[in-house]
C-alpha cells in the first residue's frame, strides 16, 4: 500500500516540498491504492474495505473519475439517449419502408408498411424491457460525459510502453447494446411475421414473404 507523507522542508524549498506532496497525493486513490491508469479502468470495491487489481469494470458500472472506482450506472436515461436510440430505431424501419416501396408489387405495400411498423414497435419494447430495470420501459444509463465514452479501445493505458491494460467495455451502456438487441429481435420478428402475412392475406409462396 502506497502512504503519502509530507516532504520535509529543505531549507528554501518549502514550495517544491508542497509540490511534491502533491503530486503523491494526486497518484493516490481512497486508501492509499494507486490510482488506475488511463481514463476507463478502475477498481472495484470489494469485501472488507479492499479493492481489486486495476482492469475494466463490470458492463453497467463506469469509472468514477474523482477517485477510480468502478460505480454501477444508476441514472435513468436522459432526453439524449432517448432520442439517439430513437434515431437508431428508425433508420431500420426507413430501409424497410423504402425497398418495400421500390421492389414490391403495388397491391402489397400497405400490408407490408404495416407488417414493417408492427415488427419494429414489437422489437423496440421488447429490447427496453430485457434491460435493466428489466421488465420496465424506462431504463438505467450510464450516459454520455465525453466523446471518447464511445470509443473506448483507443484508450486503453500502456503504462511501461510494451504491456496494454485491457479496459474496454460499454461504457455508453446500453446505447451500444440495446441497438444490437433491437436489431436481433426486429430480423426474428421480420422472419415470423413476413412469411405468415403473405401466405395468409395475399396467398403467395414463402419464399416471397420480405419483398418479392
Amino acid at each position: 500500500m502506497h502512504v503519502c507523507v509530507p516532504f520535509p522542508r529543505w531549507g528554501t524549498s518549502l514550495f517544491l516540498g508542497a509540490v511534491l506532496t502533491a503530486l503523491c497525493t494526486s497518484v493516490l486513490s481512497v486508501n492509499g491504492q494507486a490510482r488506475c491508469p488511463g481514463r476507463y479502468c478502475g477498481r472495484i470495491r470489494l469485501k472488507e474495505n479492499n479493492f481489486s487489481q486495476c482492469g475494466k469494470c463490470p458492463i453497467g458500472w463506469r469509472v468514477d473519475m474523482h477517485h477510480r472506482l468502478c460505480e454501477k450506472c444508476s441514472s435513468d436515461a436522459v432526453t439524449y439517449d432517448w432520442l439517439y436510440l430513437a434515431f437508431m430505431a428508425i433508420l431500420p424501419v426507413l430501409f424497410n419502408s423504402y425497398v418495400t416501396n421500390k421492389y414490391s408489387a403495388s397491391q402489397k405495400v400497405p400490408g407490408l408498411f404495416l407488417s414493417i411498423i408492427l415488427e419494429s414497435a414489437l422489437a423496440a419494447i421488447f429490447s427496453l424491457l430485457s434491460f435493466e430495470p428489466h421488465g420496465s420501459l424506462i431504463i438505467t444509463s450510464c450516459g454520455v460525459k465525453q466523446l471518447s465514452d464511445w470509443y473506448p479501445p483507443f484508450y486503453n493505458p500502456i503504462p511501461d510502453y510494451v504491456h496494454t491494460i485491457n479496459c474496454t467495455r460499454e461504457i455508453v451502456h446500453p446505447l451500444y447494446s440495446l441497438v444490437f438487441v433491437y436489431i436481433a429481435f426486429l430480423l426474428l420478428l421480420i422472419m415470423l411475421f413476413r412469411p405468415l402475412l403473405v401466405v395468409k392475406w395475399y396467398q403467395l409462396r414463402s419464399i416471397d414473404s420480405i419483398y418479392d
